[in-house]
């Protein structure tokens, strides 16, 4: 019984997994983003959004490790330990170009896990980052500048 109810657990992590990625995908479409003038998105600071952001990738973190977990224990931690902090650069590269063939799900759970793990930090960093400060420019400021 215990094998079904972990089967059926890593599928509810799966699904979840699912809409969390789906849910990423569309906070990224400045449609789906509540703005007056969506053509002034550059003039806006969305620091409150990329903290939401970070919510998100740290929980598909989460969720990736916990499956890939149940697949194959702790190897993952492993591979990516020896990978970050034992080989050079020539050699890491050589296995990361070996995992983009991805000949098993897990390899393929494995890509999608380390570019998170990057693209989490990342978002972290920009959302540690003090915002910087900008100027609108009005385009009659850019034409009398251009006299």
């Amino acid at each position: 019984m215990a094998c079904g109810n972990q089967s059926s657990r890593k599928v509810e992590m799966a699904f979840e997994l699912e809409m969390s990625l789906k849910a990423l995908d569309r906070f990224f479409n400045i449609d789906n983003l509540p703005m007056a003038e969506p053509d002034r998105a550059i003039a806006v600071n969305f620091r409150e959004e990329l903290e939401i952001v970070l919510i998100y990738i740290n929980r598909i973190v989460n969720l990736l490790r916990q499956i890939m977990e149940a697949s194959r224990g702790h190897m993952f931690q492993f591979q990516s330990y020896v990978e970050t902090a034992l080989l050079n650069d020539l050699n890491r590269t050589k296995i990361r170009e070996a995992s983009f063939e991805q000949a098993a799900p897990d390899d393929s759970l494995f890509l999608l896990f380390t570019g998170f793990m990057n693209v989490r930090a990342f978002f972290a960093h920009c959302c540690e980052t003090p915002p910087c400060l900008t100027r609108s420019i009005s385009t009659s400021e850019t034409l009398s500048a251009g006299k």
